[in-house]
Order: C-alpha cells, then sequence, then structure tokens
C-alpha cells in the first residue's frame, strides 16, 4: 500500500500541468522556450489564472529579468541573477523563480516594483508587439552564365505569432565574366521579401521559407586590347522566386550570428549579347544560388 502511494504521488509530480500564462522569452536568455513552459506548468500546477496572464523574461545587467502582468493583478517583476550554467539549470532556477513571481502577484498582491528594479522592453523595441532584428551581411551570388558576384547588404526581419517571421534585404553584388571578345562587367541591385518558419532551441534558431528577389542590373562590355568590338552597357530589370534555409545563433545578448544558403530561379532575365548577333556574353538567366554570413541584432 505505501510503495502504491509512493508510485501515484511520483506520477502526480512528474506530470506536467498546463501552465495557463503566455510566455515571451528574449532571445538573449538563450534557454529552451519549451523546457521553461514545461517546468512553468508542473510548478503552477492547477493555479487558475486570467487569459490574458502574460510573463516576460528579458535580459538584465544582473540577470535575467521577470515581469508578469494580468488583468485584476497588480504588475510584479523582479532579477534573478543566473550566474554561468548551462541551460537546463537556468530554464529550471527561471522556471521556479518565475512561479513563485506569479504566486506573489496571484495570492498576495504587493505594490508595483519601481521602474528602476527591472527594465522591461520599451515600446519603442517593438513592432506591433512583434520583436524584429536587424542584420549586415556578405553575400556571394552564382549563375551559371554570369558566374560569381560579390557583395552585401542589409535585412530586417519581424517575428510573427507561430513561429514565423517576414523578412526583408536590400543588396549589391558586383562580378566579372570573360569571354573571348573580352569581359562583362556585371553590377547587380536587388531587394529580396520571404515569408519563413523558424525553430528554436538553446542559442540556435533555424529558419526556412520562400520569397522572390527583385533588382535592376547593369551589364558593361570591356573588349580584349586586341579586339575590334566596341563595349556598350545596358540596364534591365531581372528577378524571380527563392527558396532558402539558415540560421542564427545568439552570441551574447542581443548580437547573433547569422547565415543563409539561397536557391532562386530568374523569370526576368537579362542577356549580355556580342554586337547585333544572338551570341551572348553572360546572363542573369535560369537557376542561381546565394550564400550569406553576417552578423546582427534583436530589438
Amino acid at each position: 500500500m505505501v510503495r502504491f502511494f509512493i508510485f501515484a504521488l511520483s506520477i502526480a509530480v512528474v506530470s506536467p500541468a498546463q501552465a495557463r500564462v503566455a510566455v515571451v522569452i528574449d532571445p538573449c536568455v538563450a534557454i529552451s522556450s519549451g523546457e521553461f513552459e514545461r517546468l512553468l506548468g508542473i510548478e503552477l500546477g492547477s493555479r487558475s489564472l486570467p487569459e490574458d496572464a502574460r510573463l516576460q523574461l528579458s535580459c538584465d545587467e544582473a540577470g535575467v529579468a521577470l515581469s508578469f502582468r494580468a488583468t485584476g493583478r497588480p504588475f510584479s517583476a523582479r532579477v534573478v541573477p543566473t550566474g554561468n550554467g548551462d541551460a537546463a539549470m537556468r530554464a529550471r532556477l527561471l522556471a521556479l523563480a518565475s512561479a513563485e513571481l506569479v504566486a506573489q502577484a496571484d495570492e498576495h498582491p504587493s505594490p508595483p516594483i519601481a521602474p528602476s528594479a527591472v527594465k522591461p522592453a520599451a515600446p519603442a523595441e517593438t513592432f506591433f508587439g512583434r520583436r524584429f532584428a536587424l542584420d549586415g551581411f556578405g553575400s556571394m551570388s552564382y549563375f551559371a552564365r554570369a558566374g560569381a558576384l560579390f557583395g552585401g547588404g542589409i535585412s530586417a526581419a519581424v517575428y510573427l505569432p507561430r513561429h514565423t517571421e517576414i523578412s526583408l534585404d536590400v543588396r549589391a553584388e558586383h562580378g566579372r565574366h570573360g569571354a573571348n571578345v573580352g569581359a562583362v562587367a556585371i553590377d547587380v541591385l536587388s531587394a529580396t521579401a520571404n515569408l519563413s518558419g523558424h525553430y528554436e532551441w538553446s542559442r540556435f534558431r533555424l529558419r526556412f521559407g520562400g520569397g522572390f528577389r527583385i533588382g535592376g542590373a547593369r551589364l558593361e562590355g570591356h573588349p580584349s586590347p586586341d579586339s575590334a568590338t566596341v563595349g556598350n552597357a545596358l540596364w534591365a530589370v531581372w528577378g524571380g522566386p527563392i527558396v532558402t534555409v539558415g540560421g542564427q545563433v545568439v552570441i551574447w545578448r542581443r548580437l547573433h550570428f547569422s547565415f543563409a544558403l539561397d536557391g532562386g530561379y530568374v523569370l526576368l532575365p537579362v542577356h549580355g549579347l556580342f554586337g547585333q548577333t544572338s551570341t551572348s556574353l553572360a546572363d542573369l538567366d535560369g537557376p542561381w544560388v546565394t550564400a550569406k554570413i553576417g552578423f546582427g541584432i534583436y530589438f
């Protein structure tokens, strides 16, 4: 009988309860959101909270800042020193501290903590309530008939609910493609819009999605010294759909390293022709691939 009671008690202890509170974790906190919510559910048990209850974890110089808001409950906040323990230990410590904070607001209301005691995210750091990131990157695009183009640009991403995001990047690239009668200089200025999904764990975020890249291209011919050919230049619009896969790794607080690999197919091609013939010297046409690496910051 005693063994049965202990067994039943152990099941009750390890069975995760559903945490009835919306949890927002800044990437710089660097813990698994799924593991934290599971542990928080265990700590809260069957506690009943308002539907709009919201718990936020953000970075602070002294550790991790916790803040709790709910209808009919006073705003509560505290800072938890977490040290340099591993992600699992930090998640357990923060789940316990968060449960205590929620219980304090739910059972023993206290006056709101002064704004100086914690540093919640300022309104300017949100975009309609969603967090965003800004990156600078270097890139290399390869076209079968134009060779490699090198350059860089900037990108911005807005993180939406249900693990989705919208991103936009602008970049400039340059390359030179050799031909029998000389070479063709290629300059490309383009913008890309993507809709992606992402999955997060610990300090890593995996991204995958698709979109469309469009812009302008300038092709200029440079004849070889012994050629009678005269060089010319043209501007044209080019673009096409893309698929992308990449990721981000949090380096320190809000700073992150980013990388991506894109593949696309040109639907609006540009051709650099030799004279009045149909002989092509360089084309932005057909499939292409792009590799990007850079650094960014979360806001």
